[in-house]
């Protein structure tokens, strides 16, 4: 998470933020404090740019990503995704525009059926090193 963090703080200064969008096309999100799901948000976001990953940190003067580090990256995106679905859905999100829908229009018919698809979710999951987290996430629920 420290590599991330600086990166994302790399990415907050101009010329920074002008070498990642040369290599990658795209500029990077950053989490916040006000979202929810910022950091899951822009983990993802790093992780479809795993091939060029290791040009932009090379490129910013940073340390590259370790494939263990990665390999907790991918773990953790994997985790939290039935949480962020079930969430979305529980929010009103229509998903994948992140427009929101109508107010009223999320049902609590929708609360057990979410609840038993994530925690499905979760317990499908063969966690290498996110153990904790996963076994955190289905005691929660």
């Amino acid at each position: 998470m420290a590599k991330c963090s600086a990166l994302w703080n790399k990415s907050s200064h101009p010329k920074s933020a002008e070498i990642i969008h040369t290599i990658a096309g795209i500029t990077l999100k950053v989490p916040n404090a006000t979202r929810w799901n910022s950091t899951f948000d822009a983990i993802s976001l790093l992780l479809k740019l795993k091939p060029k990953l290791e040009e932009i940190c090379t490129s910013l003067s940073l340390p590259p990503f370790k494939r263990a580090e990665l390999e907790f990256l991918e773990e953790y995106v994997a985790a939290l995704t039935p949480v962020t679905v079930a969430l979305d859905i529980l929010q009103g999100d229509r998903g994948g525009d992140n427009q929101p829908t109508k107010p009223g229009r999320t049902f609590f018919g929708t609360l057990a059926p979410s609840i038993l698809s994530t925690l499905s979710g979760l317990k499908d999951l063969k966690p290498n090193v996110v153990k904790p987290l996963v076994a955190a996430l289905i005691a929660g629920l």
